[in-house]
């Protein structure tokens, strides 16, 4: 039906809904991270909702990459999941404002925010000159 070369194989003990989800989310954290970000090894990524598709995906990657990643998230069961993931850092938005962790653990280079708008602000505090 596609040429070869267009096809994944279905990782062990997944299913085809789950496999599915795969390349999305993967391809979406490299492209936001890599090319939009331009993310070099040993920078330091902020990654908000990181307990999403893309945000689990995107702890992976940087883990693999050797890049430092504080996470935030909504729960602390979130929390706990993203440090397994590789999230040095981690704050419960729910818990209080996020900023003043983020500001602890220092300055970061690119900041992956599926939340926009509201985030803004706080984003540029943390960002480190020319992030």
């Amino acid at each position: 039906v596609l040429p070869a070369g267009h096809a994944m194989p279905l990782p062990g003990g997944m299913g085809l809904l789950e496999a599915a989800a795969v390349p999305e989310v993967f391809t979406t954290a490299w492209l936001n991270l890599r090319q939009e970000g331009q993310l070099a090894h040993g920078e330091r990524v902020l990654i908000h909702a990181a307990a999403s598709g893309v945000g689990t995906a995107a702890l992976q990657l940087c883990r693999a990459w050797g890049n430092p990643t504080f996470a935030t998230v909504g729960s602390a069961a979130k929390e706990e999941r993203c440090r397994a993931l590789g999230a040095s850092g981690t704050a419960n938005r729910k818990d209080g404002p996020w900023l003043s962790k983020v500001k602890a653990w220092g300055p970061v280079d690119v900041i992956l925010d599926p939340v926009g708008a509201a985030y803004l602000e706080n984003n540029i505090h943390v960002l480190r000159e020319r992030g």
